[in-house]
Formats: C-alpha cells, structure tokens, sequence
C-alpha cells in the first residue's frame, strides 16, 4: 500500500486550509500537493504498489470535504488516469493517523494487512515516518519526499522541534513515536471536524482527540487497536505494544 498524505482539500477550484504559517508560499505548496497526487497514481498504474490510499480528514471546519476526497477529485479534474485499486481514508489528521488509519481502512476493505508501506509526503518529514513506523513495529516501509517547500530551513527547524518530543536526546531514545504528547494532541485537535459530539460538557483536549479517534474505530470495525493506541504510555510505552501485522 502506498499512502499519500494529505496536506490540504481541494474544492473543485483550488488547494484550500494550506497552513501559512507552515508555509508561507502557498502557490509553491499547491504544486507540491499536486505532484504527490500525479506521482501517487502514476506509482499505483505501474502497479509499484497494489493499493493506492488518499489519507486525510475534514481537517478545516468551513470545508465539508475530506482531504482524501479531494486529492481524488483533483485527480478527476486534471483526467489524472487512476490506479485499480484506490482507498480513502477519511479520518487522518496528523502524518501517524495518515499511516495507522490507513492500515485500519486497508484491513476493513481487504480483510488483510498489507506486506509493504509506502508514504509520500514533504521530504523535511522523512525521520518522522520513519520513526512512526519504527512505533508501529511496520518492518518493510520506504517513505518517497517528493516536492519542495521553502522556506527549507524553517521547516526542518520545526521538524527538529517535533522530533525533540518523540526522542529523549539525553537517553538517546526513541520515547513518543506514536505521537501521543499533548504537543501534538493540540494540533490535532484544531484539525478535528465535526465527527465527534460537539454538545460535551468535557473540553479536554485529549477527550477530544480520543472520542474522535473512537469514532474513527468504528468506522473500520477495530476499536482494539484505536483503544490499544488511545491508552499508550507517551513514555516509551510502544515498546510494549503488539500489533497484527508482525511477523
């Protein structure tokens, strides 16, 4: 399977939610998302992959599109020829949900998990797959950076600034690969749409994050592992995990 992570939604016009702060050349930006989507399907016709997956949710609560859907419908628009088999997974709001939300649609729809990972997304993210899945004992994966986004440095200064919570430096170990840390449950949450109930008293952030995850589980008929996930220790607690696909 060859997961391509969504960055922004394309409403039929124009790439629109593109984080300026992130990236403040939004046209340069645009060309990137659109070359992963040209070079995901381009992967999955010459059947460099068997499965194709557009990964990402509502992520913006002004659009009633999906990430996943919109890549999808950028590639109509542009008569971009699509692979046999294409799967959309709807719910991912960070590049750890684009991955293991990906396994849980891939297993839903093929009642098997798949034997290979790849995943395109902005080259500055590389380690950060990688050590996601490291988190997810996910063996045979290759992460394809495609594009470039400046200002470069900027962008690799705040992915050393996220990889300082998923790595202790002082113990030269690997301690929150799944990125359970509030530094990134706050992110996802400004990315949450309007799946979860809305009317809850609890405003928690990280009520928030979970009752969306759970509603993600029961779209792919797999609460164990979402709860699995949900209840992880962020200290190094992936090291005791056990997942389905290992060997």
């Amino acid at each position: 399977m060859l997961i391509v992570a969504g960055h922004a939604i394309w409403d039929g016009k124009d790439w629109k939610g593109i984080e300026k702060s992130k990236f403040p050349d939004p046209e340069a930006m645009k060309r990137t998302i659109a070359q992963h989507v040209r070079d995901g399907c381009k992967m999955g016709v010459k059947r460099l992959y068997d499965v194709i997956a557009f990964s990402g949710g509502q992520t913006r609560k002004n659009l009633e599109l999906t990430e996943a859907q919109g890549m999808a419908n950028f590639a109509a628009y542009r008569n971009i020829e699509f692979p046999d088999d294409l799967l959309f997974e709807s719910f991912a709001r960070d590049s750890f949900e684009n991955v293991f939300l990906s396994l849980l649609a891939f297993y839903h729809n093929y009642k098997a998990w798949p034997e290979t990972i790849g995943v395109i997304s902005m080259p500055h993210k590389s380690i950060r797959f990688m050590l996601m899945a490291t988190g997810l004992h996910f063996d045979n994966f290759t992460f394809h950076g495609i594009g470039k986004v400046d200002p470069h440095e900027k962008n690799c200064l705040n992915e050393m600034i996220n990889m300082g919570v998923v790595i202790d430096y002082k113990t030269k170990t690997i301690k929150d690969p799944l990125l359970r840390a509030p530094h990134f449950v706050s992110k996802r949450v400004g990315r949450t749409g309007p799946c979860y109930d809305n009317n809850q008293s609890d405003d928690e952030n990280k009520n928030k994050d979970d009752k969306y995850l759970r509603c993600a589980a029961s779209a792919y008929g797999d609460d164990r592992l979402v709860e699995q996930v949900i209840n992880c220790d962020r200290q190094g607690g992936w090291r005791k995990l056990r997942w389905p696909w290992q060997p």
